[in-house]
């Protein structure tokens, strides 16, 4: 962690104890988000992982009066795994009030579907989630939320309602 001003290094911080757990928690630069002292991000390790998912670390207890090139360490927490076909994110969350929105890319396309949904960072609860057997969760940067729906714009487009996920229109 650098300071903003000055570019001097201010803490070292670790999530990862080998490179077996390095792997798992590895994430896209454009892939995460920070929400109220936590960060969020779409693990994406090899295409051999057993879980796909968000990923969550609380960096609000960093110690800022230890050395600066002192690692401090904090695991890590799994708050959402793709059980239905361990598919990952493929592109960046988005977030409004404390809830990420996210869609799975399906790379089986014609067997398959993408998993949508909503995960409330306050509550750590899924607020909806669901099966889209038109999208693909491929595309740069492709949700959008306006007016209370959830857009994804890619090879196939969509829109949901923001609180409940029900699909209004979907097209390929």
């Amino acid at each position: 962690i650098y300071y903003d001003d000055t570019g001097e290094l201010c803490a070292t911080v670790s999530f990862y104890k080998n490179n077996e757990e390095k792997d798992f928690y590895e994430m896209a630069v454009e892939n995460w988000l920070l929400i109220d002292g936590k960060l969020y991000w779409a693990n994406c390790p090899n295409l051999t992982s057993e879980k796909y998912g968000i990923i969550s670390l609380d960096i609000s207890n960093i110690d800022f009066s230890k050395p600066a090139d002192e690692v401090q360490y904090f695991e890590p927490e799994m708050v959402w795994e793709n059980t239905v076909n361990n598919q990952r994110i493929f592109e960046a969350l988005i977030e409004l009030n404390g809830i990420i929105y996210f869609v799975t890319y399906n790379m089986f396309e014609k067997d398959d579907c993408c998993i949508l949904g909503a995960y409330d960072t306050e509550s750590k609860t899924i607020l909806w989630q669901k099966k889209s057997y038109v999208l693909t969760g491929y595309g740069c940067n492709n949700m959008i939320i306006a007016k209370n729906r959830l857009y994804v714009l890619e090879e196939a487009q969509g829109c949901y309602d923001l609180y409940t996920g029900s699909t209004v229109w979907e097209h390929r």
